[in-house]
């Protein structure tokens, strides 16, 4: 069953059905769904699919020759992309030619003059074509390269899709069975990646899950982490105590380093910068300040990673001694909602935004998290949710705990953001709300009110 993607699947469809020439890059982490996206187009418009490998150049032309000959039905080879495009184009003048590269970037990596070849195959034979030609990778980091300014493919694209996690809202609808808390929960466990959400269970708890998808002898999931950082990286030690610095609580370059034992900030500030490439790590900035401030922290992006990085990667060793269902008990059940407390907050973030685009009054063009020095206070102090619109600031504090949203955390939340003098204050509660909270809130928000929302 094909879930989410509604968005990027109409763009491609329409982009697929117009008679003229159409160049799409897809791209996006592995495991991100971009396979599975571009099969689902053609299954709703005929087209020819291949997959580029790593045995290089004229090994893929000869086994992409072949799918375009299958597709055709027709004795036919190509030595080059150019006698390829050229074959297409002359058979758009009567259909509409759709082919899709998935992996290209195994083309560029190993044969760089690709790209000047690709920019006069276009040039020459596609441009006045109805052929449609997507081209999709992994390689974040090179897919961004190739399409840059001075290079061949520059400004020849006509759509450009990165694929980026589902937020709470899409993830949950692997998991439809859940209860909401336990989506939330499960959204905080594997994040927003289709390949892992693909793995849950709703027949079975969020525990079984965690115990047969991570814990367990030879569980799918086990070694995930340490595979997609080998698979981007040529070493990954450095890299990795960079993420257990960063999920252990260090949030600036120079606690990073030292943490994670590397003595230059310029070397950790790249590694960082590498991980951010990669959806793993990301900067965050207070809100109100502008992109040049330096009043920014780092956090995990990834859930998967963090949860990971967490609760598992610093008890590696105790594992081995125990069972999964008692390693679970003991490292993860005791401070798993902790944890989710935060990710809580984050899907808060995503709910005020999927509602932001869906109004037509009103909408805020700022949002974020505020920390710092309250001068009036004389304290350090956090707020949760910050947004600005045309009539002002708007304050939420998110709670996830067993206990309702009371008053008290009300009048807290009215003192620590008096300084922004916001027009509108609201909260977050897994609980609910008592009658006096409510009284004194613009908006309050339970759990049903986050999944009670079109996608």
């Amino acid at each position: 069953m094909f879930i989410g993607r509604k968005k990027e699947l109409d763009l491609i469809i329409k982009r697929t059905n117009r008679d003229a020439f159409e160049f799409g890059i897809l791209y996006g982490r592995r495991r991100i769904g971009k396979t599975t996206l571009l099969k689902e187009v053609l299954k709703r418009t005929s087209g020819i699919y291949f997959v580029a490998d790593e045995m290089g150049y004229s090994h893929n032309m000869r086994n992409l020759s072949q799918t375009v000959s299958d597709y055709f039905d027709e004795p036919i080879g190509f030595d080059s992309l150019d006698m390829l495009f050229a074959y297409l184009a002359k058979k758009s003048l009567h259909e509409k030619i759709v082919l899709v590269i998935d992996e290209f970037t195994y083309l560029f990596a190993k044969e760089p003059g690709i790209q000047s070849q690709l920019q006069n195959a276009i040039d020459n034979h596609l441009l006045n074509s109805n052929v449609t030609l997507i081209l999709s990778g992994s390689h974040v980091g090179m897919i961004e390269d190739v399409i840059s300014y001075h290079k061949p493919l520059y400004g020849r694209s006509t759509f450009r899709i990165k694929l980026e996690p589902f937020d709470y809202l899409e993830s949950s609808y692997f998991y439809p069975n859940f209860s909401n808390e336990d989506k939330i929960r499960t959204y905080a466990v594997f994040g927003g990646i289709p390949f892992y959400l693909s793995l849950v269970e709703d027949k079975k708890t969020l525990k079984e899950n965690i115990v047969e998808l991570l814990l367990e002898d030879h569980a799918i999931l086990a070694e995930e982490t340490e595979f997609f950082l080998k698979q981007e990286l040529r070493s990954i030690s450095s890299y990795s105590m960079i993420i257990h610095a960063i999920s252990s609580g260090a949030t600036k370059l120079g606690e990073i380093s030292t943490k994670a034992r590397i003595n230059n900030t310029g070397t950790t500030s790249k590694y960082v910068d590498t991980l951010r490439n990669l959806g793993i790590v990301e900067k965050e900035i207070c809100f109100g300040e502008n992109r040049k401030t330096k009043k920014t922290l780092y956090k995990i992006k990834d859930h998967f990673f963090d949860f990971h990085y967490r609760f598992i990667d610093p008890n590696q060793s105790k594992a081995i001694l125990i069972t999964p269902d008692h390693f679970y008990d003991l490292f993860i059940e005791p401070k798993l909602d902790d944890y989710v407390s935060f990710i809580f907050e984050q899907a808060a973030h995503e709910f005020l935004i999927r509602k932001n685009r869906q109004s037509t009054m009103n909408t805020f063009h700022e949002l974020g998290r505020f920390w710092g020095n309250n001068h009036h206070l004389k304290r350090e102090v956090e707020l949760d949710v910050v947004t600005k619109d045309d009539l002002g600031i708007a304050v939420y504090e998110c709670k996830w705990t067993t206990d309702l949203f009371r008053l008290k955390e009300v009048n807290e939340l009215v003192e620590t953001s008096e300084f922004l003098k916001p027009y509108r204050i609201g909260g977050f509660s897994k609980s609910g709300f008592s009658d006096e909270a409510i009284s004194r809130l613009d908006d309050a928000f339970v759990l049903d009110d986050l999944f009670d929302i079109d996608s």
